[in-house]
């Protein structure tokens, strides 16, 4: 795993992140909807709660509810592992350092936005020249982002849909350019998103042409000290808390194949739910129906392989005894070539 520094770029910045980390930077909500399952399992509430698995690699642990993001949202390929404990910062977020990215809990926010990612790239990038630079046409196999004016393209372009997207990475605040890596000071042609920077590096095969950049472990590096004066805290888990039903779909959106993950959580305890996914259209096609109970703390953890599933918009829902829908998520499955 190579490790890519560019700590000059980093310094100049660390003000920058440092204002950042006391900010919170919400997702833009991506559209979703649920699937055809091949599998379908629930889990008791013993096993929902208080989830962990710490790695050898760095002596971290990722628990709860950002080891639920983490798992389905590609886990040590795409965030890397854990290279910090989870901590209480100041604005009243805990936020978590992994390799490649720094993971928030925002506790106000609906179940399904709870945990979000840090726009580590925008903040290493967005003072610059880079984010004024203006595209080329965008022809066959390009997307125009009218929201950043910017392009995806090609190998990038292929990567960003199948390993991401939106909820991930972010939007493309470059387009590309060679940029010199610090590490072994060999140019690379990268481009920049909210929340990563890509790298393509030639002398790799097949998905692996493509690296995310280590941003996470970067501004550690610069903001070590002062992170760690912080309180170390053990993250919640999805709704915790929840006085209202909500849903967290996880991931929003995947290729099909993904297994996705429902956590219903402010349900009644120990009471039976029909769980129902249906297609989002007029009229929805039933899916999967199922009859589950709930824990002592009203959570469901609901989880499904979508590999017989065709691309499309689906939603999935709580129906109590009374046939009344309590609570519902859209979820959406895709079908993208891969980088």
């Amino acid at each position: 795993m190579r490790t890519i520094r560019r700590m000059g770029s980093v310094m100049v910045r660390a003000g920058a992140l440092l204002l950042l980390l006391l900010m919170a930077f919400p997702t833009l909500p991506a559209t979703a909807s649920p699937a055809r399952p091949r599998v379908v399992a629930v889990l008791t509430g013993a096993n929902m709660a208080d989830q962990r698995l710490c790695f050898k690699e760095t002596g971290f642990c990722a628990e709860n509810a950002f080891l639920d993001f983490w798992k389905t949202n590609g886990a040590v390929e795409i965030i890397g592992y854990p290279i910090d404990a989870a901590r209480f910062f100041n604005d009243g977020l805990i936020r978590q350092f992994y390799e490649r990215a720094i993971l928030e809990y925002h506790p106000k926010n609906k179940a399904q936005y709870q945990v979000l990612l840090t726009r580590l790239g925008a903040a290493l990038i967005e003072d610059t020249s880079r984010v004024h630079e203006r595209p080329t046409a965008c022809n066959a196999g390009c997307t125009f982002f009218a929201e950043t004016n910017h392009t995806l393209r090609g190998t990038f372009s292929n990567y960003w849909n199948s390993y991401g997207g939106l909820p991930v990475f972010g939007l493309p605040l470059t387009e590309e350019f060679i940029e010199t890596n610090a590490a072994d000071g060999q140019p690379y042609i990268v481009q920049y998103f909210e929340r990563n920077r890509f790298e393509f590096h030639p002398e790799n095969s097949g998905r692996y042409r493509v690296l995310l950049g280590r941003l996470g472990a970067e501004t550690l590096d610069v903001l070590g000290d002062d992170v760690r004066r912080l309180t170390a805290v053990q993250p919640p888990n999805y709704g915790v808390g929840a006085t209202a039903p909500d849903v967290a779909a996880l991931p929003r959106e995947g290729l099909v194949g993904t297994t996705f993950s429902f956590i219903f959580a402010g349900l009644r305890p120990n009471t039976e739910y029909v769980l129902l996914i249906a297609t989002d259209s007029s009229p929805a096609r039933r899916v999967e129906e199922s009859t589950f109970r709930t824990d002592s703390n009203g959570v469901l953890h609901l989880t499904f392989d979508s590999a017989s599933t065709p691309p499309g918009t689906y939603l999935v829902g709580a129906f109590d005894g009374s046939g009344r829908l309590i609570i519902s998520a859209p979820f959406e499955t895709v079908f993208r070539s891969g980088g």
